[in-house]
């Protein structure tokens, strides 16, 4: 409003302005017939100043039309700002009515589950009440069943307690009687074990060491029943029953019937090989003692490791370091057996076995090992 009242006073200033210049054209006219009349030159100047002035009152307007074209247009443009505000302020404010309204759906609901849930509490807490009531009662009723059980809890106890030492007295019974009859079992196989050796002692032959199955480096006693590994090489001669590589001995009797035992002492030694061999072994060269080949044998290495050298080799777990190792031979049956001779305890026993030929006692004292292994192996008397 203020723009179009500023261009109302313009347009009116300029019509004042107009009507001046109109009263100055008729002067001015007048002026210009006078002195055209009296020169003809000055007409000419009039009329130039009159059309410079038109010029002049005619760009006046124009740019007059222009301001009130431009103000016209800024208005007009406000007015189209403000319907978009206005219409966007009608849209935020629809949009706002209908969350309003379904808030106030919302509420309802709300309202009307909220007098639900009242009336379903409302009955929770009768319900509760009844059931106080009840448990009231109960409770008194647990007391005094509780102060009859706690009587009978006391009675109980000392009767558990009663039971409880008798069993035990009765576990510690059956404990010493296990133990008893471990004992008694042990003790039986023992004695069994004792007369199993004490009757296999009884086929006891005496046997030496033939030196002519000797390896050169193994020393034997003058008489035959002891032998050690000695750190030179005799030069002995290369007979077809003399070990040349492995470090063994045999026996200068074999048998190829009946029983046979022995023993040899072995306490002392790191590494052994005690057994019975075939005659028809090989004994060139590198063997290997297992029964396919003519050899059974147990042996010690590395000062606790026992094997029996089947087939496959078996590993031997002995509670005693045996000091003293019998030997027994069954030839009929097939059997050769070792025994612990101090703890009169089994080793091993190979069974089944198919003899053919005579056997042979076998014997390996091993490598000296620096002196580890100095001890020698004798064959003890029975």
């Amino acid at each position: 409003m203020d723009s179009i009242n500023e261009n109302t006073d313009f347009v009116l200033s300029k019509v004042s302005s107009d009507e001046k210049c109109s009263q100055f054209k008729g002067h001015f006219t007048e002026e210009l017939e006078s002195e055209r009349k009296v020169s003809p030159s000055k007409w000419t100047k009039a009329l130039l100043i009159f059309l410079g002035l038109t010029l002049i009152f005619a760009l006046g307007g124009l740019c007059t039309l222009w301001i009130l074209y431009n103000n016209k247009h800024a208005d007009f443009e406000s007015l189209k700002e403000q319907h978009i505000m206005v219409s966007k302020q009608l849209a935020a404010q629809m949009i706002n009515s209908t969350v309003m309204i379904r808030e106030q759906d919302e509420l309802r609901t709300n309202y009307t589950e909220q007098l639900q849930l009242h009336d379903v509490m409302k009955r929770e807490q009768d319900e509760l009440r009844t059931n106080y009531t009840r448990v009231k009662e109960q409770l008194q009723l647990h007391d005094v069943l509780q102060k009859v059980m706690k009587r009978e809890q006391d009675e109980l106890r000392t009767n558990y307690t009663r039971v409880k030492e008798q069993l035990q007295l009765h576990e510690v019974m059956k404990r010493e009687q296990d133990e008893l009859r471990t004992n008694y079992t042990r003790v039986k196989e023992q004695l069994q074990l004792h007369d199993d050796l004490k009757r296999m002692q009884q086929y006891a032959v005496d046997v030496t060491l033939d030196p002519d199955t000797a390896h050169p480096t193994l020393i034997l006693s003058d008489d035959g029943k002891q032998v050690r590994h000695g750190d030179i090489r005799q030069k002995l001669p290369d007979k077809p029953e003399r070990f040349n590589y492995t470090v063994s001995v045999l026996g200068k009797e074999g048998f190829s019937s009946g029983k046979f035992y022995f023993e040899v002492q072995v306490k002392g030694k790191t590494e052994w090989s005690l057994g019975v061999a075939r005659e028809s072994i090989n004994r060139k060269g590198q063997i290997i003692l297992t029964p396919s080949r003519g050899f059974w044998t147990v042996w010690l290495r590395n000062e606790n490791e026992y094997k029996a050298l089947s087939d496959p080799s078996v590993s031997l777990s002995l509670s005693v370091k045996p000091q003293r190792v019998g030997v027994f031979v069954d030839y009929e049956e097939g059997l050769v057996s070792f025994y612990d001779v101090k703890s009169s305890s089994h080793i091993y026993s190979f069974t089944g076995q198919s003899f053919t030929g005579k056997l042979y006692p076998y014997f390996s004292p091993s490598l000296n090992n620096g002196g580890k292994n100095s001890a020698p192996l004798i064959i003890t008397p029975v």
